[in-house]
């Protein structure tokens, strides 16, 4: 399947599969239940599928308003069905019902899972930075201490990594559903900033906006930054930058707040985006280590998270720059 194919499959699955699970939940129950407890299971498992739904969708693609609105409308529905409905259908033509205890163990499971993914929090051991993009509201595509919600996991490096997009009209991440063109996507352009202080180990400039959704599969970082943070012992890399934007070079000491670059497409992305990892014990991309879980204002934030951020970047001349 090609990475556009799969990138619309999974939306379909997220946003249409998951809701409309809720709903047939809801209809199978107006067909089978009958005293309150049954009502009940099905209840609980309407309200699970659509917080799953709504907990590891891209809710940024549609609308993420879209999001509370389909939750908050699927535990009504449920809550009027589990205390209003009464079944008149007689009980010989009613379809054949299975156990109820079965059907509430699963609603319990799935609604646990939710609960426990959702509020996982942030490690002890989280590091403080700050946020490294500049003036907008900004949403969390992948990011959190679950495979559930962060792709990123299957990687030692960026286990706690972040890919961060920006919100416009709508409260949608680009003009339109799936355009093609970097232009089209508000983050593309925005500035990017040092969430530190600290030096410069690396930085790559040159790479072209790669294709949407398929990405450059050959330099996965794109256009980067990776900065050894002052005082923190990690090293920070900032990826998918667009080319000719960058501001720092190689052996640059750089301030918090600092800008670095712009948002672009470089590199192994499927739309134009920020990523961010921190790491320990990592090469000059900051591919390779361990991975450190990062935090913003004492938020450890996670999938289908927003930031909003006010911060003006502090633009530092080229002739300024400090070099060990």
């Amino acid at each position: 399947m090609s990475d556009s194919l799969s990138f619309r499959f999974t939306l379909f699955v997220q946003q249409v599969v998951w809701p409309l699970l809720a709903v047939g939940v809801l209809a199978r129950g107006r067909r089978r239940a009958s005293g309150i407890w049954d009502r009940a299971s099905y209840g609980l498992l309407a309200v699970g599928y659509m917080a799953f739904g709504a907990l590891a969708g891209r809710w940024d693609v549609l609308a993420t308003w879209l999001r509370p609105t389909l939750l908050a409308a699927t535990t009504v529905a449920a809550l009027l069905f589990v205390v209003l409905f009464r079944n008149t259908t007689p009980a010989g033509e009613r379809a054949h019902r299975g156990k109820v205890w079965p059907r509430i163990l699963l609603g319990v499971s799935m609604a646990s899972l939710v609960l426990v993914t959702r509020l996982e929090g942030a490690p002890a051991a989280a590091v403080a930075l700050d946020f490294p993009l500049s003036n907008g509201e900004f949403y969390v595509v992948q990011g959190g201490a679950s495979y559930l919600l962060n792709y990123h996991r299957v990687s030692a490096a960026q286990k706690f990594a972040l890919d961060i997009t920006k919100l416009g009209p709508g409260a949608r991440r680009a003009a339109g559903v799936l355009p093609n063109v970097p232009q089209a996507y508000f983050v593309y352009g925005n500035d990017v900033i040092a969430p530190c202080a600290g030096r410069v180990r690396y930085a790559l400039d040159g790479l072209a906006d790669s294709s949407i959704p398929s990405g450059d599969v050959h330099d996965p970082a794109g256009n980067y930054v990776a900065i050894d943070c002052s005082g923190k012992e990690v090293t920070v890399l900032l990826a998918h930058l667009r080319e000719g934007s960058l501001r720092v070079h190689t052996g640059d000491n750089v301030t918090s707040g600092q800008l670095l670059a712009s948002a672009g497409q470089s590199g192994h992305s499927s739309e134009p985006h920020l990523h961010i990892h921190a790491a320990r014990d990592t090469d000059d991309r900051g591919l390779r280590g361990v991975g450190v879980p990062i935090s913003f204002g004492d938020r450890f934030l996670i999938k289908n998270d927003t930031f909003v951020a006010d911060l003006r970047p502090v633009a530092v001349s080229n002739d300024s720059h400090q070099r060990p």
